[in-house]
């Protein structure tokens, strides 16, 4: 039986668990299925993604992970990563990351066990603003002045409770882990199956980034969200990734069945040729 998460059970759930060689902070959800929902923390925690695993976890096995507190820059998340990857039930991932982690979701595209990647709020250059807006969000953090971050953010229309709730689930990242997210910040048309979630708030992406990113599908653009819409719009972010991994199962239903149609069809030419 796969249970309904509530809210506070999300945010304090993920325990210490060794993987690989890794020691962090991890929970598996759902039951096991042929395609698996990895939710990447980029920097921030991983209590970001509670609302997308509310909802898949019914149908997905959804992982959800975070560095213990001395890897938590991007080169720790990368071996988490790596770690959390290497596990032999995780053979068929899609990697849903935001817009400071989607250069880590990138750079796994090269791994057999990675189906695609869903991006989220993607941005050109994010190393203009690192002295600034993301070095400024993160004193605001430490300083727990959630207005700023709603203002740096979020869309207009979201309201100051989702920007209070959503800073108390953030947990105030160290401002030298955002910066080497930023160092790091690389973006390249995707080389695997990729949907491109636009915010129209959004304050560093934009949609024809979006539309240039967008591989094999036009960009999912959501209305009335800024730069975390999974957070801000999550019913609206569920329908976008749901009829994505809907079009993944699509398409490997329909190469099953020209497989078979094939298999079938040289076992009549065989008794034909008898």
């Amino acid at each position: 039986m796969i249970k309904d998460f509530e809210d506070t059970d999300v945010h304090m759930s993920l325990s210490i668990r060794r993987v690989s060689e890794n020691s962090m902070h991890y929970r598996e959800s759902g039951e096991d299925s042929d395609v698996q929902l990895v939710f990447l923390s980029g920097g921030l925690s991983p209590a970001v993604w509670k609302h997308q695993e509310r909802y898949f976890s019914k149908k997905y096995l959804t992982v959800r992970y975070r560095p213990t507190v001395s890897f938590r820059d991007y080169r720790g998340e990368e071996s988490a990563l790596n770690a959390v990857l290497d596990q032999k039930h995780i053979d068929n991932a899609v990697l849903v990351s935001h817009f400071m982690g989607n250069s880590l979701a990138q750079s796994m595209e090269k791994r057999d066990d990675v189906k695609a990647t869903v991006l989220t709020s993607p941005a050109q250059e994010l190393s203009a603003v690192s002295s600034s807006k993301m070095i400024g969000l993160a004193k605001s953090l430490t300083y727990r002045w959630p207005k700023l971050f709603r203002k740096l953010l979020m869309a207009d229309e979201t309201g100051y409770d989702t920007a209070r709730t959503l800073w108390k689930d953030i947990d105030s990242p160290e401002t030298e882990d955002i910066r080497s997210f930023l160092r790091n910040h690389s973006l390249r048309e995707p080389r695997k199956k990729s949907l491109v979630i636009h915010p129209c708030e959004g304050r560093f992406s934009s949609l024809d980034l979006a539309r240039d990113m967008s591989s094999g599908c036009g960009p999912s653009c959501l209305r009335e969200t800024g730069s975390l819409p999974f957070y801000e719009k999550p019913g609206e972010y569920n329908k976008a990734l749901h009829d994505f991994m809907g079009s993944l199962k699509t398409r490997e239903t329909g190469n099953r069945s020209l497989t078979e149609f094939e298999e079938r069809l040289e076992k009549v030419r065989k008794k034909v040729k008898v």
